[in-house]
């Protein structure tokens, strides 16, 4: 078990310290993920799981490839994924993932090699930055019409 203890020499002469053991819970590298449900503040989050069991093989490459370089600590939820090191099987599989995942809303390209996950399925510690990138960032039909976004912080 963890805890603290204090030295004896560091404590005034002639005081006792009563020496108490503080339980410090290590835990494994973890990432918040949706749970499909609303919360309290008419949030409604994208059950990842859900999403990922569902998907077919490309889509779970492209979910793969974003989850493996998306950091914890991410200002913004955005990361590049060097397409010009892929192979020409998997430029072509992460294409057609990439395009059914956009018509589900859950995967974003930002610029040319830059994505980002849906911030409600794959929550990080900068969710109101997150939001903010994802919301900035045009949707459109397949012949080329602007959806407007309906993601939002306050519901």
């Amino acid at each position: 078990m963890n805890g603290i203890i204090i030295p004896e020499e560091t404590l005034i002469p002639g005081y006792k310290a009563e020496t108490t053991l503080v339980r410090l819970d290590v835990l494994p590298s973890y990432y918040k993920i949706g749970t499909g449900k609303m919360n309290k503040h008419k949030i409604q989050s994208i059950d990842l799981l859900d999403e990922v069991i569902a998907s077919n093989k490309a889509e779970q490459y492209v979910i793969k490839i974003i989850k493996d370089s998306v950091t914890y600590d991410s200002p913004d939820g955005v990361v590049t994924i060097p397409t010009h090191r892929m192979t020409d099987t998997e430029k072509r599989m992460f294409r057609r993932g990439y395009k059914t995942l956009y018509e589900r809303d859950l995967v974003r390209r930002v610029k040319r090699g830059q994505y980002m996950l849906n911030p409600n399925a794959l929550i990080l510690n900068s969710y109101a930055n997150c939001l903010d990138v994802w919301n900035s960032l045009h949707r459109y039909t397949p012949d080329k019409e602007k959806i407007s976004n309906t993601t939002n912080l306050n519901g």
